[in-house]
């Protein structure tokens, strides 16, 4: 399979996955998701980020290649958190409460393959819904691929 064919796709992922945990990926800056460590239990991926983020990113390209392996994972900037609130009433007074949120990393990846080394700067985006609905929330996973090199 070409991995560039197979990773401009934009790709929509369950929420739970596994990865060997004797995997040992360098990574860096994720200091950037210091100002949101509050809100990163609110993702449904437990509380031991930034490796459950390693893992989505290692087992989305495994999942495309097989051969693919992940050497190094390097948060690029502060993730990106948006918001959809809906209004609801309490007592007579109308209130904002939260529906659902996205955040986005943008991460740049080395991806080594058999014959060549790959470096891909992406967005792995989490998106929770029904937060606001009393049954559990949904999460979902988007793998976008913004560059390759």
């Amino acid at each position: 399979m070409n991995i560039k064919r197979a990773l401009t796709a934009l790709l929509v992922l369950p929420f739970s996955f596994h990865v060997s945990a004797d995997t040992a990926i360098e990574h860096h800056g994720f200091e950037c998701a210091d100002a949101i460590v509050n809100v990163i239990p609110m993702l449904g991926r437990g509380n031991n980020f930034p490796e459950f983020l390693i893992n989505d990113v290692e087992t989305e390209l495994k999942r495309q290649n097989k051969h693919a392996e992940v050497t190094s994972l390097t948060c690029d900037g502060k993730p990106e958190l948006k918001g959809t609130t809906k209004p609801v009433t309490i007592n007579g007074e109308t209130k904002s409460s939260l529906s659902s949120f996205t955040a986005t990393f943008p991460l740049t990846v080395l991806v080594k393959e058999p014959k060549r080394t790959v470096t891909l700067k992406v967005n792995h985006i989490y998106f929770v819904d029904g937060m606001d609905s009393g049954t559990p929330q949904k999460v979902t996973q988007t793998f976008q691929v913004l560059e390759q090199k």
